[in-house]
Parts: structure tokens; C-alpha cells; sequence
């Protein structure tokens, strides 16, 4: 199958000489180069080839970029309000051949050239140039030129110039072009600028700015166009400023981008905000920064949607454990309540204690459920009241150790107390008691059989601390503080054993804290982990949200 012709035109010899000629081409390059918009300068050079070579028709057609039809955009003697209506297709009559095939057309009488005169008085002309308009073998359009005005035919030396004139208006319609599509492009790349969630700031090799979309300018409290121009180091804020030299070095050491997390005072918004920052360094040949690229990602919402997901997920571990933990003490009662009413087995003393026994343990277990459940509620609203009078802590905490003895002799754990005849405090007995009990509990459940938990007081002049000490599987520093949180459980396998809802330290933290004390885990040697209750020994300090009822007397 034989190749298409290549689209490109043979070299045009130079015009001859004349002052024709030599003013027609310098005219028409002045017009390309003085700009302007695209028709504008298609109809002054149409106008000049008309003037100067004297023709009667000259036109300048360019394809359409999807159907390839040829559409008028200039021409002299052709009626302006004929040019909508013709469309030329690849193919049809002398332009539409002459832009299909890419080669030039001339005739001195078209009337014995054999071809469709399509249009009728269109082509009542004696002779004709038509020129194909290409840049790297595109075809972008054709140039037409008809009939002198007195008559004669359009020789040699008017069609190389025609060519001439060709090659200099496919420049211009290719420069055109390029520029209406950097133009698009520049605006698009705005546009996505000013709508992207991440900010954007780009520097020059002083280090001025240079662009500045709206995200960046909220993050650093600055309007986009009072930030170009200026030193980027004097539109930053201090965080940001201090994290830009670190990163520059980076880049010049790892490659061109480098990252880093951090806090930023965002104008507007209270307190901090996590900012995610990258900085790209581009270089020219010789290896210098030429320019910088940073890039902001505010990762407050991030954040808030990770920790809504977390807290989803806790919602839902909580609900599952709740429905366990409610779900075992109800069966036991309502197993026990069956036998004691069916009377299938002998009625002894000694069994009806023990069920009635059994059913104390769980319906006590259901009503810690349940009151942790409402506790954790109002310490969320701020409603949880204490009610302060002065006690004995050392017989409060062996209150306690006697109350769990049975869980720890069951399970094979060793409960050691080391406490004073007697220790007075101002607190609330009630709350204290639960929170001690969340305490030596929590020891149990990490304890494995054959391991002792120890508690013990440590008085101070006007504090005094309880520490809790096990053997168990212990803790380490990274989880200090979380377990505190509402929900959080640590995945170990004798957690998963012994149950739980995640709420007790968080319900101890809550009471220790109103009572205007501290709560917190301490490095310990050896195995097992240690936690320290410390408490002033005086009335509690009132706390901003909670509620104290200052009702103190001596019990």
C-alpha cells in the first residue's frame, strides 16, 4: 500500500526581486510581529496581500481541530456575512483537496484545470493560488488568492510568493495557538490551585514568593496577593519559618523533597495546628537551588475523621462488651432464680446460701456495670458531685483488700497490704472506695496466678500517695497515659480473659482528679507495673466543671 504524500511544501525560492514583493513580505512579517488578537492580525494581512498584489479575492481559512472542515477566518472580497455559511470538508472542491493532500494548487484559467468549480460564481476567477497552511506536518488551513483586479492571470512568481506569505501566516497561527494554550493551561492550573485543600507557596531563587494559593494564605493569615513579592521567610509564621532551613538542607542532601510534621498557630483557630510540609527544591544545571515548592496539608480533619473512626470503633467494642458484661451476671441470676424455684434440687441451708450468695455477687456486678456506665456519663457533662467528709484512708483501703480477698484467693493471686492503723483525709468514701476497688482490680486482671499485687501508703507533709504494685505482665511507657482513656484496652491475652469494659481507670482518673489529685503509671524494675493515687490531705480543691458539695464532718 502506497504511503501518503508527506505534508510539507518544497523549499520556496526566494521572491524575486521588486519592490512588491520585498514591501509585501516586510508588511506582512510587521503585522505578525506587532501581535494582537488572531483576527485581527489574519484580517490586516489579508488586507495587505490584497493591496499589494492587486488581487480581487484573498481568504485565509483554518481547519476545525475535531471535524477538519475548513471554516473562514479572514478574507477580503468575500461578504463577512457569507463566512458562516461555508464549511469546507477534507476532500471537497479546491481548498478542502489542497488541505486533504497538503500540496499547493495554482491555475491560469481554472476553467481547464478539470476541477469542481463547487459554488458556481465562486470560482468565476481566471486563475487561482491556493496554499496549504502547515507546521510539523499538521495542516492547520489554507491561503486563497484570486484573479488580479485587471484581468490577468496570477503567474510563477505571485504563487512562490503566495508560499512565502503561507509559511509566515502558519507561524502566526501556530503561535496562536500555543498561547491560547498556555494561556488555558495557566488558567486551569490556577484554578486548581485556588481550589485545592492543600496550600501552595512557590518561591524564585531569592526566595521570593511568587504564588500563594488561598488554602496557604489561610493557614499563614496572609492575603495570596500580599504575599507575591515578598521574602518568603517574612510571610511565614514562626513554625513554619523554622522548619523551612532544616528542609532546604534535607533536599540538598536526600534528593529534591523532603517532609516533615508540624504544630502551627493558624490566625483564627485556637490553639495549634498539625501541618503536614513538604518542601521540593529545583535546581538548575549546575545544581543550585533555583526555586522552591512548598506544600501545606493542614491535617486537622484528617485527624478529626481517624480519631471519629476511633471512636466509632471504640463505640462499638464498648456495646459488645457492655451486652457481655451485662449478658453473664443476668444468666447466672436467672439460673440461679430457676433452681430456686423449680425445686429440683434439695433445699438445703447450706445451697440456698449458696445461691443466694451467687446471686448477691452478680446482681453487685451488674449494679458496678451500670453505675460505671452513669458515672462515665457525668463526668462527661461535668455533673459528677462528690461528696467530701474526712475518713480513714489506711481502713478505707483495707475495706477494699477484704471485699476483693475471695477474687484474689480464686484466682491465685497474692494481695499484700501495707498500711498505717490509721490515716485521715478529706475525700468523698463512696468514690474513693469504687476507685480503689477499679485499681486493685485492674492489678488482678494483669496478674497471672502465682503473682502478688502489693498496697501500700506513703505520706507526705500535705499529700499523701497510694501505690498499687503488681507482677503481672506490665506496661510499657507508651501506654502510660492512654490507658486513662475512655475505652482503651490493652490486646493481651489475659485481658481478653478477664473481661472488662475499658472504663474503670478512666472513671479512677475522673474521682482522683475532682478530688484535686493525680493518677499515673511509673517506671518499675522488674517485672509487673505500678501506679501511683496521689491526694491531698485536706478538702478537695474545686474543680471548674464538676460539682463539689463541700460537706465535710468527722466519721
Amino acid at each position: 500500500m502506497a504511503r501518503p504524500p508527506k505534508r510539507t511544501l518544497p523549499p520556496a525560492p526566494p521572491p524575486p526581486p521588486g519592490d512588491a514583493y520585498l514591501r509585501l513580505i516586510n508588511r506582512i512579517n510587521s503585522v505578525i510581529l506587532s501581535g494582537g488578537e488572531l483576527e485581527t492580525v489574519l484580517g490586516r494581512v489579508v488586507d495587505v496581500i490584497s493591496e499589494v498584489l492587486e488581487v480581487e479575492r484573498v481568504s485565509i481559512m483554518l481547519a476545525d481541530s475535531l471535524t477538519g472542515h475548513l471554516h473562514i477566518r479572514a478574507a477580503k472580497g468575500i461578504s463577512r456575512e457569507v463566512w458562516p455559511t461555508i464549511s469546507i470538508a477534507p476532500g471537497q472542491g479546491i481548498a478542502g483537496r489542497v488541505a486533504q493532500e497538503g500540496l499547493p494548487l495554482m491555475s491560469r484559467d481554472i476553467g481547464k484545470t478539470g476541477l469542481p468549480a463547487k459554488g458556481g460564481e465562486r470560482y468565476r476567477d481566471n486563475s487561482f493560488a491556493c496554499v496549504p497552511l502547515i507546521i510539523h506536518e499538521r495542516i492547520l488551513g489554507v491561503l486563497s488568492i484570486n484573479n488580479r483586479s485587471d484581468g490577468a492571470p496570477l503567474d510563477e512568481a505571485e504563487f512562490q510568493l503566495a508560499m512565502a506569505v503561507a509559511a509566515l501566516v502558519s507561524l502566526a497561527v501556530e503561535n496562536a495557538n500555543l498561547l491560547s494554550s498556555a494561556v488555558t493551561l495557566q488558567q486551569h492550573f490556577r484554578d486548581v490551585l485556588s481550589q485545592m485543600m492543600h496550600g501552595v507557596i512557590c518561591t524564585d531563587r531569592s526566595a521570593s514568593v511568587t504564588l500563594c494559593n488561598p488554602a496557604a494564605a489561610r493557614l499563614i493569615g496572609i492575603a495570596p496577593d500580599q504575599a507575591v513579592g515578598r521574602a518568603l521567610h517574612t510571610v511565614l509564621p514562626g513554625e513554619l519559618r523554622a522548619a523551612i532551613k532544616p528542609l532546604v538542607a534535607e533536599c540538598q542532601a536526600r534528593g529534591p523533597h523532603g517532609r516533615r510534621e508540624i504544630e502551627v498557630s493558624a490566625p483564627g483557630r485556637s490553639g495549634t495546628v498539625p501541618v503536614d510540609v513538604t518542601l521540593t527544591t529545583l535546581c538548575d544545571a549546575g545544581g543550585d537551588v533555583d526555586a522552591l515548592v512548598l506544600v501545606l496539608e493542614d491535617l486537622s480533619l484528617r485527624r478529626e475523621v481517624a480519631e471519629l473512626r476511633r471512636l466509632d470503633e471504640l463505640k462499638s467494642n464498648f456495646l459488645a462488651m457492655v451486652s457481655h458484661e451485662l449478658r453473664t451476671p443476668l444468666t447466672s441470676i436467672k439460673g440461679a432464680v430457676h433452681l430456686l424455684a423449680s425445686g429440683t434440687f434439695e433445699e438445703s441451708a447450706d445451697q440456698r446460701r449458696a445461691m443466694y450468695e451467687l446471686l448477691r455477687k452478680n446482681t453487685e456486678r451488674l449494679i458496678l456495670q451500670i453505675n460505671n456506665i452513669l458515672d462515665v456519663n457525668q463526668l462527661e457533662h461535668g455533673n459528677l458531685n462528690l461528696f467530701p467528709r474526712r475518713l480513714d484512708l489506711a481502713g478505707l483501703l483495707r475495706r477494699v483488700q477484704r471485699q476483693l480477698e475471695g477474687e484474689f484467693v480464686e484466682k491465685g493471686v497474692t494481695l499484700q497490704g501495707q498500711l498505717p492503723e490509721r490515716f485521715d483525709i478529706v475525700g468523698d468514701h463512696e468514690r474513693l472506695t469504687s476507685t480503689f476497688m477499679h485499681l486493685l482490680d485492674n492489678a488482678l486482671k494483669f496478674t497471672p496466678a502465682g503473682g502478688h499485687v502489693t498496697l501500700w501508703l506513703a505520706p507526705g507533709e500535705e499529700t499523701v500517695e497510694v501505690h498499687v504494685r503488681d507482677t503481672g505482665v506490665g506496661l510499657e511507657a507508651q501506654h502510660f497515659d492512654k490507658v486513662f482513656a475512655k475505652f482503651y484496652q490493652l490486646e493481651h491475652t489475659l485481658t481478653r480473659q478477664a473481661g472488662g469494659n475499658g472504663l474503670g481507670l478512666f472513671i479512677a482518673k475522673g474521682v482522683i482528679e475532682l478530688h484535686g489529685g493525680t493518677i499515673a503509671f511509673q517506671p518499675v524494675d522488674g517485672p509487673g507495673a505500678e501506679v501511683v493515687v496521689r491526694l491531698p490531705r485536706g478538702a478537695p480543691r474545686e474543680a471548674s466543671s464538676p460539682t463539689l458539695t463541700q460537706e465535710v464532718v468527722d466519721v
